[in-house]
């Protein structure tokens, strides 16, 4: 059992299937992280009960004379109202429908909670603790199930008007395109996201084309998905390789659109998907800097993140830091 003395914070990532938690001390350095299921499919209350275990047990570990947890920050897959900590809706979650998460979790564990939304608390941890750090403009995409984002411009995260800015996956590329599951026709998640990866290369399948996919997936079509496609990429597979390169195109053109509008002097590429590496990152590059003007181009470097799946937990420790502090965080990454 690990002994630290002072305050405490807490970050948590709640997804649909895992809620991760980390505790650090108010200098960045984590001392202890853990992770449960996500009771979705049982509502509101079962998942935030489930926060609440969690945490305590979790901190319970570091318990001493003169410890105390001090804040908490959370990571939610939805939009947010920063402000209230109100999540407005959380696709992955049954029964998330304005939910006061700041308040439910301020009554039982007696310290303020900050609730952000989780792509824009990947993106602070990239650009605090990760691929980012040092850079004032910086766009983060994670590509994954869904493909996610967040702007980081003159050095502080970009929420918009009503803190729905950032949301790049829903970026229309295609106006006749495939749905995503937010119901946007063509919308660059339904391009280049798993699923829409996954998507493509069935299709191409069911016309017969040959494969290595098929012995992948023992002839299961239905069970197809992007590792699957990396896995036969990796083996020179020429259908993988085209619709990864298809999702690439597309990845391409919608970064060269951004680099166009904000200019920034960095794009970071995460999620699972993005773990393909310079496979994908390759022609993603290729296309980007084809199709954007020459002078956005020339300053636009596009990498992979650094923090691969604790980008998530990470940010929402900052996002309980920096509310605590009311000032810019770092959490020391990877842990010592």
């Amino acid at each position: 059992m690990a002994h630290v003395q002072g305050d405490l914070v807490v970050g948590v990532d709640l997804g649909g299937t895992k809620i991760a938690v980390a505790v650090a001390d108010t200098e960045g350095r984590i001392q202890a992280r853990q992770s449960a299921p996500t009771p979705a499919a049982a509502g509101p209350e079962a998942v935030v009960a489930a926060i609440v275990a969690l945490v305590q047990r979790t901190v319970a570990g570091l318990a001493l004379a003169g410890t105390r947890l001090a804040a908490l920050g959370v990571g939610v897959p939805g939009p947010v109202e920063t402000g209230r900590g109100l999540v407005w809706t959380a696709p992955n979650l049954r029964g998330w429908i304005e939910v006061p998460v700041r308040d439910l979790l301020e009554r039982p564990l007696g310290v303020p909670v900050f609730v952000e939304n989780d792509a824009k608390a990947a993106a602070l941890a990239e650009h605090r603790s990760g691929a980012g750090r040092g850079c004032q403009h910086m766009v983060y995409l994670t590509v994954g199930t869904g493909v996610g984002g967040a702007l980081v411009l003159d050095g502080r995260l970009y929420r918009g008007a009503s803190e729905s800015a950032g949301e790049i996956g829903h970026m229309i590329l295609q106006r006749d395109g495939p749905l995503c599951g937010a119901q946007h026709r063509g919308c660059l998640e339904s391009l280049a996201s798993g699923p829409a990866l996954a998507r493509a290369a069935r299709a191409r399948l069911e016309a017969g084309r040959p494969s290595l996919l098929r012995d992948l997936v023992a002839g299961d079509l239905e069970r197809l998905t992007a590792h699957h496609l990396h896995q036969a990429a990796q083996q020179g597979d020429p259908l993988a390789l085209a619709v990864l390169e298809d999702g690439a195109a597309y990845l391409g053109q919608a970064i060269a659109s951004l680099a166009d509008i904000l200019n920034p002097e960095l794009v970071v590429i995460g999620g699972g998907v993005a773990q393909v590496g310079e496979m994908l990152l390759a022609p993603v590059r290729r296309e980007a800097y084809r199709l954007a003007f020459a002078r956005a181009a020339e300053v636009l470097r596009i990498v992979p993140g650094e923090l691969d799946a604790a980008a998530g937990v990470v940010g929402a420790l900052l996002v309980g830091l920096e509310g605590l502090r009311g000032a810019p965080a770092t959490v020391q990454w990877p842990p010592g």
